[in-house]
């Protein structure tokens, strides 16, 4: 799975850049009606960093990994060598939809802030972003992100809600905890300055 398909974009947590990197679906993808943010509609400590799907994910698993299958299921993954894969932050998920955008449809305009990404953005316009330049990410195609349902970000939005996001227009919005839903895991590898 060639690297330069597959890097969203850059992004800063912890003081430190970093590169997000996209699992290839095949492995590190799960189809909606899967996988649910959590089994019960309680909160999970250290899960609300919009910036830190890294930190989120490990907070997932040291609080009950059968609890939260969607994070069970990127910290379990081991992919062309890497065992770093994590359920992406709401920031990096909204990363994910600003570089790898599927569709040609208009982008949900209350959307897309992201403060994280380098450079920083803020909200969609109805044709910015544009469908993707990356032919395997377009939809139809072999990476495409899902655009039928919402990816789960790691990113707590109440004890209720978990953060996700929608691939055919980018809306950003809570959803219950234990609906299931679409999955994508990414890593991401430092940038040095």
């Amino acid at each position: 799975f060639p690297s330069h398909d597959n890097s969203a974009g850059k992004f800063v947590t912890g003081g430190k850049t970093y590169a997000l990197i996209v699992a290839p679906r095949a492995l590190g993808g799960m189809p909606t009606g899967t996988l649910q943010w959590k089994t019960s509609n309680t909160t999970t400590a250290g899960t609300t960093s919009i910036n830190d799907g890294l930190s989120n994910t490990d907070a997932m698993i040291a609080a009950g990994a059968a609890a939260h299958p969607a994070a069970n299921f990127c910290n379990n993954l081991s992919i062309n060598g890497y065992a770093d894969w994590y359920l992406p932050s709401k920031d990096e998920l909204e990363i994910c939809y600003r570089y790898l955008k599927p569709t040609t449809d208009a982008n949900s305009t209350s959307s897309g802030t992201n403060n994280s990404v380098v450079p920083q953005t803020t909200n969609y316009e109805a044709g910015n972003p544009t469908q993707t330049s990356v032919t395997i990410f377009k939809t139809g195609n072999a990476e495409a992100l899902a655009t039928t349902n919402v990816h789960w970000a790691s990113t707590e939005y109440s004890s209720i809600f978990g953060w996700c996001q929608v691939f055919n227009d980018g809306f950003q919005n809570g959803n219950n905890k234990t609906y299931p839903n679409f999955v994508r895991a990414v890593r991401r590898v430092e940038i040095p300055s």
